[in-house]
């Protein structure tokens, strides 16, 4: 603990020092009527509290005693030849008191428990009821703590973090800079920072969450709604029943109405084409269509992945669409529930299918392939892949839940590309 000093001067009428005289010092209200005075404050040589001192205190040879003690209003007795010289009650020992005008009826205490030159705490006291302190601990870190709620409310570590609202397991964390002014950080509970914010006001944020208390999703963006700010797509959005689709392959080329006969035969290899979206989709359905069936238990599925080929969206399941039974057949897989696909980019993947037979794909341009993926004879690929062989594949007629890597290929591997509608 620390402890307020307490300092006298005892002397005689003409001026001396009376060395000898002896200082009672006692807590309120005292009786002082009979010596030794009652009852008697707890008085320590030292601040911290560790060596107590018997009472009466001594003074020495030029009329001067001291002692340490817990800040507050005491009543100080001076003895002298065994008799009470001086009864001096209502002394405030290491406190000073501030009254602060507020509205009202209410008024404002603020307490220093310590000597002008040592300041270690604050009350803060509202019409005489201690409401907050200002203090330090013992790392000497600056705190100001909710003395009704026993809670820290700003905690200022000496490293130069400060803890605000820290009355629960994560406070936030907040850390000023260096001295050259690097901006500000904050945290929540030791993880890394949430916020950074540097000296040219520039933030930078782990997450935003909009009125409705939502991070949004992947590529929404932050728009008004005259009152409040919500994550919205960026964009035109269409998520009405029956109204709007997409092609799985529509970046990459157009819609063949004649179908592809016999081409549609990828074994258990998947493929992928990249797929870039700017508008917003809420997906039910999966269709696909068969123009001539096999009769030979011929079966291909489709889905899609995220940009990184990590994350299945939307998957069409095992063995979805057929190409046996029924010829100018549209086969509807219905989801589980509806997807909703942000603006962005992804990957179109399909495999399976048969030897024979026919279903509604895409028109390949020849030579597509390799403009899109860069191909250079005699030195191979040297753009970014577009189109390409997934590392999984198939298992059971099933899509893999993430692609792997995704490996270019050319004109000459190019394999016919299924016309899946993916509807609203």
């Amino acid at each position: 603990m620390t402890l307020a000093r307490f300092d006298t001067w005892v002397r005689a009428t003409m001026g001396p020092a009376v060395a000898g005289a002896q200082v009672y010092i006692c807590t309120q209200p005292a009786a002082t009527s009979t010596l030794p005075p009652s009852p008697l404050a707890s008085l320590f040589s030292d601040n911290a509290g560790a060596n107590s001192i018997t009472q009466p205190l001594s003074c020495d040879g030029f009329g001067h005693a001291y002692a340490y003690l817990d800040a507050g209003t005491y009543t100080v007795v001076i003895v002298n030849g065994g008799l009470v010289q001086q009864v001096l009650p209502d002394q405030q020992v290491g406190a000073a008191q501030v009254l602060l005008n507020t509205e009202g009826d209410a008024s404002l205490t603020i307490d220093n428990g310590m000597p002008a030159d040592n300041i270690e705490e604050l009350i803060l006291s509202n019409n005489g009821i201690p409401a907050y302190t200002f203090g330090k601990d013992a790392e000497n870190d600056f705190l100001i703590q909710d003395i009704a709620n026993s809670s820290t409310v700003l905690e200022r570590y000496a490293s130069g973090l400060t803890d605000i609202n820290s009355a629960g397991a994560n406070p936030i964390r907040v850390n000023r800079g260096n001295a050259s002014g690097t901006g500000m950080s904050f945290y929540k509970g030791t993880a890394l920072p949430v916020a950074t914010i540097d000296q040219n006001g520039i933030g930078t944020f782990s997450a935003l969450i909009d009125s409705n208390g939502s991070v949004g999703t992947s590529g929404q963006v932050l728009t008004s709604t005259g009152v409040a700010l919500k994550w919205g797509n960026n964009g035109v959005s269409f998520s009405t029943v029956g109204l709007g689709f997409f092609f799985g392959a529509q970046s990459f080329s157009s819609i063949d109405i004649t179908n592809y006969t016999n081409e549609l035969n990828t074994g258990t290899t998947v493929y992928a084409v990249q797929l870039n979206l700017a508008e917003s989709y809420t997906v039910r359905k999966v269709a696909e269509y068969t123009v001539t069936a096999t009769g030979s238990g011929y079966f291909f599925t489709a889905g899609l992945y995220s940009a990184d080929g990590n994350a299945l969206l939307i998957d069409a399941g095992a063995n979805a669409f057929q190409m046996s039974d029924h010829s100018q057949y549209a086969t509807v897989v219905n989801l589980g529930s509806p997807v909703v696909i942000p603006p962005g980019t992804y990957w179109f993947a399909w495999g399976g299918g048969g030897t024979s037979g026919s279903v509604l794909c895409h028109d390949n341009a020849e030579w597509l392939v390799d403009l899109l993926n860069g191909y250079v004879f005699g030195t191979g690929f040297v753009l970014p892949v577009k189109f390409g062989s997934a590392a999984n594949g198939l298992s059971g007629g099933a899509l893999p839940a993430t692609l792997g890597t995704i490996t270019a290929i050319d004109h000459s591997d190019e394999p016919a590309i299924p016309a899946i509608a993916f509807l609203v």
